[in-house]
């Protein structure tokens, strides 16, 4: 007895520990451990943004009128948050420049497009994939990229002036649905299908909403600074932190899932004396 009590007060348990670094600090902090022990995790999105990069040159000589993103402090600073991991870029080409386009211009812009956006996916889902160990197959990765597309068509919310002050509640229920929403990336890869990867992620994060927040605005500051580095900034910025926040989703998922295993195991332990007392 004397000696069971004395372990649970000395040593904590392996769930407490885990708990723990489910802390918007733990988690980013473990991740950036990660990557220093594996630099090969940085690999596909160092490939990606290199894409990125090449397809930023070559929508500027495409005759087709492009969006210039500067990324600095000018104008304040502007979080990248996002709910999958991002490759940045430079330029983007707006739905209405397409409008009545050339065939061949158009068949030019649409693939450009596609080579830039399949290999921010790819980078994506394999990092998940083997942050978590599992393999990735081609309906994941495929529920993935169409996941990705969605929030590529979905309108960023801007606030500013006036608009700030009456858009505080829409900005304030959008942040809520994308902390709880915030794991859906990692579920996809594992297999699941959009409801149960949206079901699970909602469960995941319950009761860890501020640890998802801190661990957003961490990753878009990460994003936006680096980003902000003459010439290269969009490139290391989306090799070291698209990378770090998939590394933060695979072990969200594997540590969310320990906590479930243990506290499953614990509560057997329990009803086993209970049962046999019985």
């Amino acid at each position: 007895m004397s000696a069971e009590s004395g372990s649970d007060s000395s040593e904590p348990s392996r769930y407490d520990a885990r708990a723990e670094r489910l802390t918007s600090t733990g988690l980013t902090g473990d991740a950036g451990r990660r990557l220093v022990d594996s630099p090969s995790l940085a690999l596909p999105f160092l490939l990606a943004a290199l894409v990125a990069a090449g397809v930023d040159l070559l929508r500027l000589r495409i005759p087709v009128p492009v969006r210039t993103t500067t990324y600095g402090f000018e104008t304040g600073v502007d979080i990248q948050a996002s709910l999958y991991p991002t490759v940045l870029s430079r330029t983007t080409t707006s739905l209405n420049a397409i409008v009545d386009l050339k065939l061949q211009y158009l068949a030019l812009v649409v693939g450009v497009e596609l080579v830039a956006g399949l290999a921010a996916v790819v980078a994506g889902a394999v990092v998940i994939a083997r942050v978590i160990g599992g393999g990735l197959s081609a309906v994941a990765l495929a529920r993935y990229a169409a996941f990705v597309v969605f929030l590529w068509l979905v309108p960023e919310l801007t606030l500013s002036g006036g608009a700030a002050v009456v858009g505080l509640p829409l900005f304030v229920g959008a942040t809520y649905v994308t902390v709880r929403l915030f794991v859906i990336p990692a579920y996809l890869v594992q297999g699941d299908g959009f409801r149960a990867a949206a079901q699970r992620s909602w469960v995941a994060t319950s009761g860890r909403g501020w640890s998802v927040f801190g661990v957003l605005l961490l990753l878009g500051l990460g994003y936006t600074l680096l980003a902000a580095v003459p010439v290269v900034g969009p490139v290391l910025s989306s090799a070291v932190f698209g990378t770090l926040h998939a590394v933060v989703l695979g072990l969200f998922v594997e540590r969310v899932a320990a906590q479930a295993a243990e506290t499953d195991s614990g509560a057997s332990a329990t009803a086993g004396p209970n049962a046999a007392n019985l």
